[in-house]
């Protein structure tokens, strides 16, 4: 599976995020999974940077805010690859092994972290959604192009999942150990 996987990393104005994560790819073994950068940076300082960063790897640059759902749209759309590992900017491996120890499971969707949402996207046990967390989550390319495409909300998965055909799964215990998963880095710094 690892030889059929592209990680999918959508960015806006953190290159300091984005090279942390590049780096982390490199040093625990990740080197030789293909990885595309979805700059959303908007201004010349952080384009010029985020260039800078991903000389090594596919980057393509927007110019504006493509925001998280869109990009990640844009993303699948150019891949080749059967999975694709979706990652925030602000998360980074922390060890060897992931792709070695995770297993896809026939007639899904993905596998990451799944919560229970409310129609408004908000985690909420009396929601109705299951909810594949997108900031860390492997998924299949050709199970995403029979589902409702991801849309710019701050759950950008709320369409996809509301409608959902095939199974997800929760393996965010296996996840965890392998990646930190980082929390709301790009908002925090500039918001939604």
């Amino acid at each position: 599976m690892k030889d059929n996987i592209e990680i999918l990393v959508v960015n806006y104005n953190t290159p300091d995020l984005v090279k942390r994560l590049l780096d982390s790819r490199t040093n625990f073994g990740y080197g030789d999974i293909q990885i595309h950068i979805i700059d959303g940076s908007s201004t010349p300082e952080f384009q010029k940077e985020a260039k800078k960063v991903c000389q090594e790897v596919r980057l393509t640059q927007h110019g504006y805010n493509i925001h998280h759902g869109p990009g990640l749209d844009y993303g699948i759309r150019q891949s080749n690859k059967e999975y694709l590992f979706l990652m925030d900017s602000d998360s980074y491996f922390t060890k060897p092994g992931l792709f070695d120890r995770l297993e896809f499971p026939e007639n899904h969707f993905g596998i990451g972290m799944v919560v229970i949402v409310n129609s408004d996207g908000f985690v909420d046990e009396k929601g109705k959604i299951q909810y594949l967390h997108p900031n860390c989550c492997l998924i299949n390319r050709e199970k995403y192009f029979l589902s409702h495409p991801f849309i710019k909300h701050g759950a950008p998965f709320l369409s996809t999942m509301a409608n959902m055909k095939f199974s997800i799964k929760d393996g965010w215990d296996i996840i965890s150990e392998y990646v930190y998963w980082g929390v709301r880095g790009t908002v925090n710094r500039f918001g939604y």
